[in-house]
């Protein structure tokens, strides 16, 4: 017998695409290749961070890594052509059910009120969520939250009665072609979308400092042709790192070998080259998992899912917020374009369990890994997401196999918390600001909330709903008060722990909701054709209505440049360029803060006095270190109080800094600077340089 996770459902729940364990395939050539290349790219960097982690431990220089990685490029390539390029996730093929679980049989009779149950539960559970900010206790959304999952997951593991049927609902076409029809159109519109997508990046500036960490590693390994595995920003590797970034990622060095190699300004590779290849990347990972997951309705569940990426800037760490506006950054390209990756690749793994997925979701799980060290926080949760509901259907080899994914992720956080065990200071999140963080409140919380929980009964049945039950059955817990504060206090990741938020491919369950089910009224059948767009077109005109675009001034200072664009004001970074041109004095640079953060991406061979104070109170060095360049960092920007003439004396005598420009205004940091030495070099309109 099969199951509402295999292959029958009841019959007003009825969905076309996907029937007998089929998928849409790409049905459109380019789109099959671009999920062959999307693949060989993630074995690829997958290989990559290997040979980082070996190259790092034996003191290896790029260059030498870049031809190691060539030959496995090669290897690579070969293999996949060899054993079947067309084995990819687009492609059609049969996959096995989930048989239902028989001891569950006393339960048939009630099959219906269980799926109406769990509906109206998941429901409530998502608009506690989003509306807690209105008064509404925290305490429901766990309380709903958890007998939604739990009535779901009963509800999908049911037997099926043998005489039950598929039957599409109405407005949904037969499976039998228009299925790789809706595919090949939603292909397309994919394509489109994610070539547009890569072109805005480039113009959409919305500086981040964590730039200083993130950028820095590549300007320093473009320049010396080595790994950095110590503090690059403030001394020249004299120190270790800060412990919020120990050097696991692998993508900033690959970034600034590939900048080395071609001769090209690493900050130039990262924002032009590097952004619009993840950027189109994270697009179509979007794409890849909507055909994967959803019943039908591919194209319109993509386009809700682009336009609530689009207009998710209400909240700075929101989806969206990840995604065109900072996708260079590794943790963004983790949480935009792996996270979907990593649940195609185990999706794919659960319904056909060969040893090729097999391969793929082992090397996704080492390329997240080369993204950022929070995949060592987020894909154990992602794996038991997946796994959990495989167990429960008793399903122990493939939920064994998806356990492989965590495995590298693991090991690299087991390695930081013994080479790096420095804890960061900081107090624990509670639940409602990490849900507000990532998937924001009020009505975009709220429909977050609705996609997250119903999207078990949204998705295609099967290991897609099975695995969708696991997401929320993992937010929920983590929703619980205090369970937060025990993850954070055994892994010493409180600082970064709301990240745990991404365990949700969150644009994809919202574009779930285009594929709500519609009644069967005769009066539809007319014109289904139209009222299957009726859904999508309500969840965009709320997302449009409540939300905020993400390339707004209002989502921390973005704005649209007039031509492709470093990601950073332009004004200091065209005042640090020139001062690091008329800078010829061995030593620091002193200047504001906006034109000391910006020397980081243009160059490692002169150093700022202070580049991002928040990383000076994280470096392992002593307090004076910090005090004395804290000191300079108020002189240069003239911000009381203004420190004493022997004191600036004092800090600069244990700072050897060489040259130092200010705005002309700052008359008494002009004074202090001379009177310690220093002697007027050069200016740029009303900005002084002194050198000593």
């Amino acid at each position: 017998m099969a199951s509402p996770a295999g292959l029958q459902i009841p019959r007003r729940a009825r969905w076309t695409g996907l029937t007998r364990g089929r998928e849409p395939a790409a049905g459109f050539g380019p789109a099959a290749a671009v999920d062959g290349l999307t693949e060989f790219a993630v074995i690829a960097f997958a290989s990559w961070t290997l040979i980082y982690d070996i190259g790092a431990l034996a003191d290896l220089r790029t260059s030498l890594l870049l031809v190691l990685w060539a030959a496995c490029l090669v290897a690579i390539a070969v293999g996949l052509v060899r054993f079947g390029w067309a084995g990819g996730v687009g492609a059609a093929g049969a996959a096995e059910p989930v048989p239902g679980l028989r001891w569950l049989a006393v339960a048939t009779p009630w099959r219906r009120r269980l799926g109406v149950a769990g509906l109206v539960l998941s429901v409530a559970a998502g608009l506690a969520a989003g509306l807690h900010r209105v008064g509404l206790s925290w305490d429901w959304t766990w309380a709903l939250g958890a007998p939604a999952v739990v009535v779901t997951l009963t509800w999908l593991l049911l037997p099926d009665e043998p005489d039950e049927r598929a039957s599409p609902a109405a407005g949904e076409a037969p499976a039998t072609g228009p299925a790789g029809m809706t595919a090949q159109w939603g292909s397309l519109l994919a394509l489109g979308t994610a070539v547009a997508a890569a072109i805005f990046s480039l113009y959409i500036v919305r500086p981040d400092a964590d730039d200083t960490y993130f950028v820095s590693r590549a300007v320093w390994t473009a320049q010396h042709g080595r790994i950095p595995l110590k503090d690059v920003i403030f001394t020249n590797q004299a120190v270790n790192q800060i412990p919020a970034e120990s050097p696991v990622s692998s993508v900033e060095v690959l970034i600034g070998a590939l900048a080395r190699l071609f001769g090209v300004p690493a900050a130039s590779f990262t924002y032009y080259i590097a952004l619009p290849v993840f950027t189109f990347g994270a697009v179509w990972a979007v794409w890849l998992l909507i055909r994967r997951w959803a019943r039908g309705r591919y194209a319109l569940c993509f386009a809700v899912a682009m336009v609530y990426l689009a207009w998710s800037g209400t909240s700075s760490a929101s989806f969206g917020s990840f995604h065109l506006v900072r996708m260079w950054q590794g943790k963004a390209a983790f949480v935009s374009l792996m996270v979907p990756l990593l649940y195609v690749y185990l999706t794919q793994w659960a319904e056909r369990r060969s040893r090729r997925g097999l391969l793929v979701v082992v090397a996704a799980g080492i390329a997240a890994t080369g993204l950022t060290s929070s995949a060592a926080l987020v894909v154990p949760l992602i794996v038991a997401a997946v796994a959990v509901p495989l167990l429960l259907a008793r399903q122990i080899r493939t939920a064994l196999g998806a356990l492989l994914a965590a495995a590298y992720p693991v090991l690299a956080g087991l390695v930081v918390a013994v080479v790096y065990p420095v804890r960061l200071p900081h107090a624990p999140y509670n639940a409602p600001t990490v849900w507000a963080w990532a998937l924001m409140t009020g009505v975009l919380g709220a429909l977050g909330g609705v996609a997250l929980w119903t999207a078990p009964q949204l998705a295609r049945r099967g290991v897609p709903a099975l695995i969708t039950s696991g997401v929320a059955g993992v937010v929920t817990v983590l929703m619980v008060p205090g369970v937060l504060t025990v993850i954070g206090d055994a892994t010493g990741a409180n600082a970064v722990l709301w990240r745990i938020m991404w365990v949700v491919p969150g644009p994809i369950v919202v574009g779930l909701l285009a594929a709500v089910p519609l009644p069967t009224a005769a009066w539809l059948r007319s014109s289904a054709r139209w009222a299957v767009a009726v859904p999508a077109a309500v969840v965009c005109a709320v997302v449009l209505a409540a939300g905020i675009p993400v390339w707004s001034h209002q989502n921390v200072d973005a704005s649209v440049a007039q031509h492709p664009s470093w990601k950073y004001d332009a004004l200091s970074l065209s005042l640090a360029r020139k001062a690091l041109r008329a800078d010829h004095r061995a030593g620091y640079l002193l200047s504001t803060v906006r034109v000391m953060g910006a020397v980081p991406l243009l160059t490692s061979r002169v150093l700022a006095v202070d580049a991002r104070s928040f990383y000076l109170g994280l470096l392992p060095v002593s307090a004076q270190f910090i005090n004395d360049r804290l000191l300079l960092t108020r002189l240069a920007g003239e911000q009381a109080p203004l420190p004493s003439e022997s004191a600036v004396r004092a800090a600069l005598s244990r700072v050897p800094v060489g040259y130092a420009c200010v705005w002309s205004h700052n008359t008494a940091g002009m004074r202090l600077l001379e009177q310690a030495g220093f002697a007027p070099a050069s200016h740029f309109g009303k900005f002084q340089c002194l050198q000593r």
